[in-house]
């Protein structure tokens, strides 16, 4: 749903989150002068305002995204789905613990990466490398007495590692989350509190339902290094044969055996890969 569209089934009060980081950026950035008082603007000058500071947002998201919390990157990757654009909050927790559930079994799997081995795979050893680069990067902050995060120029640095060792997107999440569990003490409502307070999403309390922009889920796979959108990828992955859905899976240390090609496609898309390195690396 594009953001006028949004806008229009949402009061002020719902509104005003959003309006409060357009507003912000509008001023350190001196964007717009055309107005004064954005929150008196209509939902077309609003649009008007946020295309002018969208390169700014995009920033202002990289940043506020870069500190480590799991919680946070399942979220965002459930929002950014196709389909997904105007949820209610029951059906995100519900899609938030069946993540979660699969990221903690997934983690389990993985903690063989925590420690050097001799007898890692391939695809074991780059994984203990990038576990290795991000553990260091965050505890660096806390021998600093620093909140622990990773700045801009560790996630480019990071993000240019997890591509040349092909370390797929879900994995990414699951080595993160092995560094730094989730919070139990937070609950969904907070994680969902904090993405409407960055301008993320939009909370529609009387129904509890969710909206998130088109535009800001373009932002968001943007960030997390997606090149098209999944409905496009799945596409261009249906006009692939069994042996070369295979071939991706199985470069990514995914089960191939016995699983149906629906789940193969749905798999695929659930590991965030590049749509680049899909068709000029796998596929052969």
């Amino acid at each position: 749903m594009k953001l006028e569209n949004v806008l229009s089934n949402l009061n002020q009060v719902e509104k005003n989150k959003f309006i409060n980081v357009i507003d912000n950026l509008i001023q350190e950035n001196n964007i717009s002068k055309q107005y004064n008082q954005i929150k008196q603007a209509t939902n077309n000058e609003i649009v008007a305002l946020f295309k002018e500071s969208k390169p700014y947002f995009h920033r202002f998201l990289l940043e506020r995204l870069s500190y480590i919390n799991p919680s946070i990157s399942i979220l965002t990757d459930i929002l950014s789905r196709d389909g997904n654009s105007v949820p209610r909050v029951s059906w995100i927790e519900t899609l938030y613990y069946k993540d979660l559930e699969r990221l903690q079994q997934k983690a389990k799997e993985l903690s063989i990466i925590e420690r050097d081995s001799d007898s890692f795979s391939e695809y074991e050893e780059k994984m203990h490398i990038y576990y290795s680069c991000l553990s260091e990067a965050y505890n660096n902050d806390i021998r600093n007495n620093q909140e622990p995060k990773i700045n801009d120029d560790e996630r480019s640095i990071l993000n240019v590692l997890s591509s040349k060792l092909n370390i797929n997107n879900d994995d990414k999440v699951v080595i993160e989350y092995m560094i730094r569990p989730c919070d139990k003490q937070h609950s969904i409502l907070d994680y969902l509190n904090e993405l409407r307070s960055l301008g993320i999403i939009f909370i529609k309390n009387k129904e509890q339902t969710i909206y998130i922009a088109d535009e800001t889920v373009e932002i968001l796979n943007e960030i997390k290094g997606k090149a098209i959108s999944d409905k496009y990828l799945i596409r261009v992955l249906r006009s692939l044969t069994d042996v070369e859905l295979s071939n991706i899976l199985k470069s990514q240390n995914q089960k191939i055996r016995g699983i149906e090609r629906t789940n193969k496609i749905n798999n695929i898309v659930h590991l965030g890969l590049d749509i680049r390195k899909i068709l000029s690396i796998y596929v052969q």
